[in-house]
């Protein structure tokens, strides 16, 4: 999981802005006037990326020699179209300058900000770039073709080319509508497209005074992304250990329209059946890819899902079959995309893409599926830290592992998906303070009143709708909600840093503790705020402390900070309508301990869904295994299953068989030693075998204890007469064992064995316990084993013949 900022930033009475900079050197200046280059990382799923982009756009002017590229992220959510299209080219740019977290500006290649500080400050760092360079790039169009000329004033090493494909504007109207966790936007600025032939460059190693031309054949795809019209090219040095980019170029100037006219668009569009779909866990959902091709020609088309390894990690699979297509001319083939789900509730997109021969492709529109099975959604989108710290934690859990699932928070996914299928929902708005109404608060209060659980976590969402927005009406409801859901009343703002100059100067850790005898709160003892950059980079930058709103408030004090229990940080509340609301101004980005979060984080699902104690519960699959008729001297096996299906850890103390006939049954699988524990939803199979030793009805009784209570298992069987010989194979039929003489045994008899290659011969008593080895060596054909019952006791024995990969399972019984 990647987290947005390498700090917990939130904006309020004092504007922290994390500048970063560092001129570029001298070395590279020289008489050729310099481009400057500004690098953005932005993602159409990043609400401050939409702050972000004016002040960029303000700041590009290409009558003053300033163009940009802007590479756009798969985070803080998934489905950005140009990352769908290329993720490749922009992670390997953002990993090159080590980047925490979007937006972010990297300027001349040297400096960074973040560029909501505004167009002042990214202008400031524009104006600290050298104005002349050593070298001098021209971008020119030829044909199908690119040519970038190099031309040095100094010899030029150690540096590289880079040359990437430009889309100047692009507007998607419906993109805010369709896009899952959209921030708003529907004008894209100078989009890097593609880089050619990668993002690692092409080296350079030119002599002092030498031009040289480099020359690259761009494609183009089809769909919303591209825009035609639109499309130029920038090339750029950029040297290898500063980083520093020494010069740049475009093929558009302040005079020339930007437009790559040469391109040909690709006749081939792609749709998948439902872009918003459902899978089993374990289960495969298949669903159509479609294929229209409006050319004149037949097109072989390669399919391929892109984020394969992704879904795999997820314990989940995706796959388009066939992987090619013939596509008829100015007609329609089709494939199907098969999606496997993992064996626990996740929600996560599947993104493909499709190509032609002739390098053009087109984009296959992401499709989203959600795991069945879930309890409760974690709503992701408001900020960067919280939520995927709170799914991370729920995930941790043992009983709710399998259960939480994490999803964007958008009005598509809430028409897709409704709030209302799941028994609780996750609101971490952390940094997104002022997040609390329109949309979410109405889908929190529609949560509540159908009788389902909500959890909400933010900093500062008291101190936004009492403090510092008390007279805007738009947070009226909110007001409302806090007085008359929540229960509480706005005390202050705590902030839990030091600033100084408009900058963080110090963390400060403080204490949470929690109320004892509550069912989330006793007994948790937590010092927040621990910040370590290397290993844990998060804190809190304040909290909000309330009370309860009056004496007959429903709300339930939780925890409490700085060792004063006036200070409250976290309620519950049993609502009017039935409902369950935990409401929290700590986060748990600002506890450094994995364990005391992943508690926290139990605890408050626990209560949600009413499963205040968690408690083992303990069944069995049959209560009686009859082994009906037996000769004496085979043996046979049947199975059963404990399964737990309670909610906290079953505790197996023993299994055991008893009886009169109990010799006659041994466990060969699932046998207890010692404590051994089932996890809630999990189960244990226990095999038991039937080796009769005499012609009777047999029988005894499996009993198995545990923390919860005794359950019992009947055994029967009915034991005929045995013939001479009793003869077994291996389920490959690799060993045969046939046993030679009287059963039950006396004092010695013999076994035929017959196999090809190493095998070992055990014999194993009614315990399990293996008691002899009667054979260890190659065998190639038959050999006859000697059984020495001399120094056996009475009683029922199996002997075990196996060659590592099969074995073969004869029961002797020895009677004296």
């Amino acid at each position: 999981m990647r987290f947005g900022s390498a700090f917990r930033s939130l904006t309020l009475a004092v504007l922290v802005l994390g500048l970063a900079a560092s001129s570029a050197s001298a070395q590279f200046t020289g008489k050729y006037k310099r481009m400057k280059l500004l690098e953005q990382y932005t993602s159409a799923t990043c609400p401050p990326c939409a702050t972000a982009a004016p002040f960029v756009e303000a700041a590009v002017k290409l009558e003053s020699d300033v163009i940009s590229l802007r590479y756009h992220m798969n985070y803080p959510a998934p489905g950005d179209p140009w990352n769908v299209m290329n993720s490749r080219d922009p992670q390997i740019r953002h990993d090159l300058y080590k980047i925490n977290g979007i937006p972010y500006l990297r300027v001349g290649g040297t400096a960074s900000i973040n560029p909501t500080a505004g167009v002042a400050e990214i202008n400031n760092l524009i104006s600290q770039i050298p104005p002349t360079s050593m070298a001098k790039i021209d971008v020119v169009q030829k044909g199908g073709k690119v040519e970038v000329t190099v031309t040095t004033d100094r010899a030029l090493t150690g540096a590289k080319l880079f040359f990437a494909t430009v889309q100047r504007t692009v507007t998607i109207s419906n993109l805010p509508s369709t896009l899952p966790n959209s921030n708003g936007e529907s004008k894209f600025g100078d989009i890097m497209m593609f880089m050619y032939p990668d993002a690692n460059g092409t080296e350079i190693n030119q002599a002092a005074g030498e031009t040289r031309v480099y020359t690259f054949t761009p494609g183009m795809g089809s769909g919303r992304e591209w825009n035609p019209a639109n499309l130029y090219g920038i090339a750029f040095l950029q040297d290898d250990a500063t980083k520093e980019i020494i010069q740049a170029g475009a093929s558009v100037t302040a005079d020339t329209p930007p437009a790559f006219d040469y391109f040909e668009r690709s006749n081939v569009s792609v749709a998948v059946s439902g872009q918003f779909d459902r899978v089993d866990r374990s289960g495969t959902r298949e669903k159509t890819v479609t294929l229209t091709n409006t050319g004149s020609a037949a097109v072989e088309v390669e399919l391929l899902v892109t984020n394969g390894d992704e879904i795999a990690q997820l314990g989940g699979s995706a796959v388009i079959e066939p992987a090619k297509v013939n596509v008829p001319a100015k007609g329609t083939a089709t494939a199907k995309l098969k999606v496997t789900g993992p064996d626990r509730s996740v929600f996560f997109g599947v993104s493909a893409g499709a190509a032609a021969p002739d390098g053009l492709g087109s984009i296959v529109p992401p499709v989203y599926m959600l795991v069945n099975g879930g309890r409760i959604v974690n709503y992701y989108g408001f900020s960067n830290e919280g939520p995927a710290l709170t799914q991370l934690a729920a995930q941790a859990s043992t009983r709710f592992g399998k259960d939480v699932v994490y999803m964007p928070f958008s009005t598509q996914i809430l028409t897709a998906y409704p709030t209302t299928d799941f028994d609780g929902a996750i609101y971490a708005l952390d940094a997104a303070w002022t997040s609390l109404r329109g949309d979410i608060l109405n889908s929190v209060k529609n949560t509540l009143d159908a009788g389902k659980a909500v959890w909400i976590q933010t900093q500062a969402g008291m101190y936004a709708a009492n403090e510092r927005y008390a007279t805007n009406a738009a947070f009226n409801d909110t007001r409302a909600f806090y007085t008359n859901v929540a229960g509480i009343k706005y005390t202050k703002f705590d902030f839990r840093v030091t600033v100084a100059n408009n900058q963080i100067t110090a963390i400060n850790s403080f204490k949470v503790n929690g109320v004892a005898s509550d069912p989330i709160g006793n007994g948790l003892n937590i010092t927040a705020n621990q910040y370590n950059p290397a290993s844990w980079p998060y804190f809190a930058q304040g909290t909000d402390i309330f009370a309860k709103a009056s004496a007959s408030s429903k709300a339930v004090p939780v925890l409490y900070y700085d060792n004063d229990q006036t200070k409250v940080g976290m309620v519950r509340v049993e609502t009017t309508g039935g409902g369950r609301l935990v409401y929290s101004s700590i986060g748990l980005e600002s506890i450094a301990t994995e364990s005391v979060r992943n508690t926290l984080a139990e605890r408050v699902i626990t209560w949600m869904l009413g499963e205040t104690t968690p408690t083992p519960k303990i069944a069995v699959s049959k209560d009686l295994l009859n082994f009906e008729n037996l000769e004496v001297g085979k043996t046979k096996q049947l199975s059963f299953t404990i399964a737990n299906p309670g909610t906290a850890n079953l505790e197996l103390n023993s299994v055991r068989i008893a009886g009169m006939d109990a010799s006659m049954f041994t466990i060969t699988e699932g046998a207890v030693s010692g404590k051994t524990v089932v996890a809630a939803g999990e189960s244990r199979t226990i095999t038991v075998e039937f080796a009769p030793s005499e012609a009777k009805q047999a029988s005894a009784t499996l009993t198995v204890s545990s923390n919860v209570e005794d359950k019992t298992v009947q055994l029967r069987g009915n034991a005929v007469t045995s013939s001479v010989e009793t003869d077994v194979v291996s389920e490959t039929g690799a060993i045969g064992m046939t046993l030679v003489g009287a059963n039950p045994v006396a004092t010695s008899s013999a076994i035929r064995l017959r196999a090809d290659g190493e095998i070992r011969m055990t014999i194993v008593n009614a315990a399990g316990q293996e008691v002899a080895t009667i054979f260890n060596g190659s065998v190639r054909g038959t050999e006859m084993i000697n059984v020495d019952a001399s120094m056996l006791a009475s009683g029922a024995y199996t002997v075990v013949a196996t060659n590592g990969a099969d074995r073969a399972v004869l029961t002797v019984v020895v009677s004296r």
